[in-house]
This record gives C-alpha cells, structure tokens and sequence, in this order.
C-alpha cells in the first residue's frame, strides 16, 4: 500500500502535470498571467507575413514600430523618438531610440529598420518570403530607405503620400531582428524575435501561445508576467471557457450571448464602433465573376440586413459603401445602393447570359459566425438560380487559399491597421496590389488614378472627395458585395484592468494589469 508521503509526492506531480498541460491557465488566480480567447490558432509570426488575427495580435505585442498608435488615429513614438517630413512630402526622416535591445540580445539600430523594411521591399532581397502583401500598402510609396547614422534613418518617397505615417503603424512594419532571422531561417515565423514588451516563449502548436514580459522592455515591464493566446474556435465553447475562468479576455463573442455578458456581475462587456466592412469577395478569374452583371446581381441577391438580425443579433449596420462610419470619408449615399432585389438579380443574370444560374464554391473560416453567414447567403443565392458549395477550412488555410487565387467567393472582415481610407482603398483594389491580383483579380484605372491622387494630397476635404468618387467606382463595378459594418466587442473577467478596446482591433497587453 502507497503510504500518506508517496502519495501525497504523486497527488503533487499530478497536479504540475496537469497545469502544465493547461498551458498555466490555473495560474492566473496568482494575478500574473492574463489568458486570451481568439477564435481560430496560428502558426505564422513574422510580421512581413500576413497572417490571421491571433498572428497579428501576438506580433503587435513582440514586435515593436517605428511610429506607434493605439486608437488608429493618435501617432506616438515608437522605436522612432522623432520625426521630420520634407516641404515636399517626399523624405521622412527618423531619429531612432537608443539603448533598446532585441530578445535576443542583439541591438537595435538604424541598419535593423532599413534590413526589417527592404526584406518586404526587395523580391531579390534574400529573406524576402512569399506572402509579404502587406508591403506595397506599407511601402508601396517607397522609393529608398537610406542609413543617415546608427540611429537615424530616411524614406525618401517617389511620391507625397498622406497615409504614409499611419502606415507604418501598422504590424507589418514591426521591426524584427536581423540576427534572429539570419539564423532561424524558415523557423524565424514560429519563433519570432522582436523588441517590444513580450516575448515569444513557444508555440503549442493547435492549441496556444504562450509569451513572456520582457523585463528589459524600454517602455517599462509589462504589468502581467505571461500572456497566454488559446485558439478556441467553437462559440459555446469560448463562452464556456471565459465563465469557467479558463479564460480571461476575449474580443470573439457571439452577438446573442452579449446580453447574458452585460447581466453577469463576474464580467465587464466592452464595445467599438470598428474601422471595419465584412464583405464578400468574388474572383473575376472564375468564368462566371467575371462578367460585371453577375457581379451585380450577386449583390443584389444578398439580404443584407437578414445577416445584421440572424448572425449579429443587430450588433452591426448593413453596409453600404466600402468605407465604413468611423472614417472621414464614409459615404452614407451609398446606403441606397444593392438594396436586397432577387428579381433583379434574376434579371442581371440572363442578360449577363446566366439565365439558368451557374455553380461556385464559397471559402469561409470554419470557425465563429462564419459558416452560419456562408450559409445564409447559399439560401439567398439559390432563390436566384445560383447553387453555392460552401467549403469550410481553419483562418490559417483559408487565407492561404484565397491569397493563391484557389477560390471563387470567399467572406472576410476588412479591418483598418489605421484610421486613414488609404489603408482600405489601395491594398485590396489597385490593379497593382498583391491583394488585388492575388484575391479578386481586379483592375480599374480610373478607380487606380483616383486613390492614387487621394494620397498625393493633404487637404482632407479633396482627399474624401476623390474617395467618394472612387466608392463610387466600387458599387458600380463591384470586386466585392459589402455586406456589414462591425461593432467589437471584448468580455472580460472584472479582474482585468488596463484593458482598452479600439475602433482597428490591435490589442496590447502590456498595460494589462490582473487585480
């Protein structure tokens, strides 16, 4: 027989052994770990590399930018304490932090921005990797990057872009340490070397991520020792979690739960009007989508405000252009636009030689609300003669398929890294954007000229004028159906402090405290 000291050893193992498993989630009753609920996993940390939104939020907190913001509008320093722009608009000059290091030990400087910037920059640089979209939104504007001084680095730019600093507080531009992606190589995505306030400790791989405060960090140490990110993509079962306590924070919420959240005195609810449009996008490559009536009718045959009720619970607001509210240059005229109209859409269709409908395949997450909406729009879909096939796969593979052009329709969120239009207006659409030749094939030069001459001046009110025109161009000749305007929402145990949610959905832990 086990006597009372053995088995009191193995009652002990057994309980590190299942904390461990749990990845530390019990721990966060000693107030130092803060547990984080996404709707889907990820294996992709680079921040070069698009990815889905537990990716970009893990980067956002190991990774730090040169300029930084937390509303979207508001810039601060970052790892830049200062910066100059030219009478012109054409070079941007930045005075560097001192002093800062990287995870690794290595120092940060001048020469670690310009190599962060070019490797997205150069297809012949010889870290470039493929699915580096997000440099010609970044970058696209760049002419050069020049070393001035060990802590001084310039832009010159071919020509004045409006958004340019506001781009470069996006995650893509966080600057990562050349020594660590010199020597990981094609590892350095799983594990990513940056300098901001946490670090990358290891990746579960289907299951969480784990970081740790970087104590040396040059804002200060983060207020929670560890930050844990689950991938929990069954509603029922985030919900479940966060009022268990194996959770602590999630801004993925199902809409008709909200009003259970607001009643629980365990919680504190939090919402946002968002700088983002859920949409769906339709490859021009397939026969049929690229007939510009089928696209019409297609988003004439979208009910719309069935999808803000039955999957929102009335949480959004039917789309009508592409920019949504929280924008300068939103257009509420568009509202009028694709007003659900079947027979219309029936009629578009055989004038576009689609008397008779044809077949397509729908790519959506299989996770959150996304399968549900898919399935919303089939029905809408086959009273108009269309027959859809929904195809279901993880965030991961999904966006992997849809950025190799692998698709016919897909549904996604658009949401802003900043409150500038340009981040919206270019990187999807212009005929020479990898999002735009990689998702939905699309090209317009009138709608190119237009935003391209939104970025070329400052004067706001000529900025929303050429915007107007080029939302215009959007509806009447449509790459997408615009179908919602989100609202986030993050739920949180009462125990969370410091918390802030945002109209771009960038989360920051580092003032996160756990009372």
């Amino acid at each position: 027989m086990m006597n009372f000291k053995a088995l009191f050893r193995r009652t002990m193992l057994l309980l590190l052994v299942g904390l461990l498993a749990t990845g530390g989630a019990a721990w966060a009753g000693a107030g130092k770990t803060l547990v984080v609920g996404f709707d889907a996993m990820n294996d992709s940390f680079d921040p070069a590399v698009f990815t889905s939104w537990m990716g970009i939020n893990t980067i956002n907190n190991v990774f730090d930018t040169l300029v930084q913001t937390k509303d979207g509008a508001k810039f601060e320093p970052g790892l830049a304490t200062s910066w100059t722009i030219s009478s012109d608009g054409l070079t941007y000059t930045f005075k560097l932090r001192q002093g800062v290091k990287f995870h690794d030990g290595t120092a940060f400087n001048a020469d670690a921005v310009k190599f962060s910037f070019e490797r997205q920059l150069d297809p012949k640089h010889p870290y470039h990797a493929p699915g580096m979209t997000q440099a010609q939104l970044a970058f696209g504007s760049v002419a050069r990057i020049e070393v001035v001084g060990p802590y001084e680095i310039r832009l010159v730019l071919k020509q004045p872009n409006a958004a340019q600093l506001a781009n470069l507080c996006i995650f893509s531009t966080g600057i990562v340490s050349p020594e660590a992606v010199k020597r990981l190589g094609a590892d350095f995505p799983v594990k990513p070397v940056g300098s901001g306030p946490f670090k990358f400790e290891r990746l579960d791989k289907g299951q969480q991520i784990v970081l740790s405060a970087f104590k040396e960090y040059w804002g200060g140490a983060p207020k929670v020792d560890r930050v844990i990110i689950k991938g929990i993509p069954e509603d029922s079962a985030r919900k479940a979690a966060l009022l268990s306590g194996e959770i602590d924070l999630t801004t993925y919420v199902d809409p008709k739960d909200i009003k259970d959240f607001k009643a629980n005195k365990n919680l504190k609810v939090e919402q946002a009007v968002a700088n983002s449009t859920g949409y769906m996008g339709m490859n021009q490559r397939h026969p049929a989508l690229a007939n510009q009536k089928v696209r019409q009718a297609l988003s004439y045959g979208v009910n719309r405000q069935q999808i803000v009720d039955v999957i929102f619970e009335g949480h959004t607001k039917v789309a009508g252009g592409w920019l949504p509210p929280v924008l300068f240059a939103h257009d509420p005229s568009l509202q009028k636009f694709y007003a659900y109209d079947p027979e219309k859409a029936k009629k578009l269709l055989a004038e576009a030689g689609y008397p008779n409908g044809f077949e397509v395949t729908f790519d959506v997450q299989a996770s959150a609300h996304w399968p549900r909406l898919a399935e919303l729009v089939q029905e809408d879909f086959r009273k108009i003669g269309v027959k859809a096939i929904i195809r279901k796969g993880d965030a991961s593979a999904m966006v992997a398929m849809v950025n190799a052009g692998k698709h016919g329709i897909f549904f996604m969120d658009w949401t802003g890294g900043n409150l500038d239009p340009d981040y919206f207006m270019i990187s999807p659409f212009h005929s020479e954007s990898p999002r735009a030749k990689g998702r939905l094939f699309y090209a317009n030069k009138q709608y190119d000229k237009l935003v391209v001459d939104a970025q070329k001046t400052s004067d706001l009110a000529k900025r929303k004028q050429l915007y107007t025109a080029a939302q215009k161009i959007l509806v009447e000749d449509p790459g997408m159906a615009f179908l919602y305007y989100n609202v986030f929402t993050a739920v949180m145990n009462k125990k969370v402090t410091g918390f802030e949610l945002n109209p771009i959905r960038y989360l920051f832990f580092k003032d996160v405290a756990m009372e």
